[in-house]
């Protein structure tokens, strides 16, 4: 491991955030962090060139889940197989699963295929509900503390009751997306992390038409 590796490992513990404090004689500055919110792109064409639009039933989308590692407002990371922890100093400003949720949602809106996509309903709405679990959404490096990226992982179930003469469907689709960050900063990170978040969840948008897409056919 070389010295900029080392030093930035360290610096993830409470240890070394005390004697950064002590040798600068103040506080640590807490700093936080949105996810940069780029627009979706624009209804993608049809083969035949007109823009699909409204053709596959509602759907109510609920919030995803994040796993126990995910849930706290610090930045996680994870240091080859089984190193993991958070930046005690670098966090965001609103809760992981609520931030891709909502990235989530407006890409499944953008797409422009589905009648209505209702977010906010406590009670089913929709023909079909989406629900899902924020598997990964940290930081990943080498086991010796190089080649930093953003990871975002992220499952969803596409569920319909049987009623009204429809079949049951319970089909589990999921994304994986790891982008590089540009240097060895935090601001670097979040930039990386908000990429593969954009990618992901259009990635999961596209696979959610097909499955509504499918079991309406049925």
């Amino acid at each position: 491991m070389n010295g900029a590796q080392r030093v930035r490992r360290l610096a993830r513990g409470a240890a070394a955030c005390v004697l950064a404090t002590a040798c600068q004689g103040g506080s640590t500055e807490l700093r936080d962090y949105l996810l940069i919110d780029d627009p979706p792109a624009s209804d993608a064409p049809a083969p035949d060139g007109s823009a699909p639009k409204g053709d596959l039933a509602a759907v109510r989308v609920r919030s995803l889940v994040a796993r126990s590692f995910l849930d706290h407002p610090e930045i996680a990371w994870r240091q080859g197989d089984v190193l993991a922890g958070a930046y005690r100093w670098h966090r965001w400003s609103e809760p992981p699963a609520e931030m891709v949720t909502h990235a989530w949602i407006e890409a499944l809106r953008a797409g422009g295929r589905f009648a209505a996509v209702d977010g906010s309903a406590a009670r089913p709405s929709a023909p079909f509900t989406l629900s899902g679990e924020l598997l990964g959404f940290h930081e990943l490096t080498d086991a010796d503390g190089s080649h930093a990226r953003g990871v975002v992982e992220i499952e969803v179930t596409v569920e319909r009751e049987p009623r009204d003469g429809a079949s049951a469907l319970h089909q589990v689709v999921r994304a994986s997306r790891s982008v590089d960050a540009a240097d060895d900063t935090v601001d670097a990170l979040v930039r990386a992390l908000s990429e593969a978040t954009r990618q992901a969840v259009a990635e999961l948008a596209r696979a959610a038409e097909e499955a509504v897409a499918g079991a309406s056919s049925r």
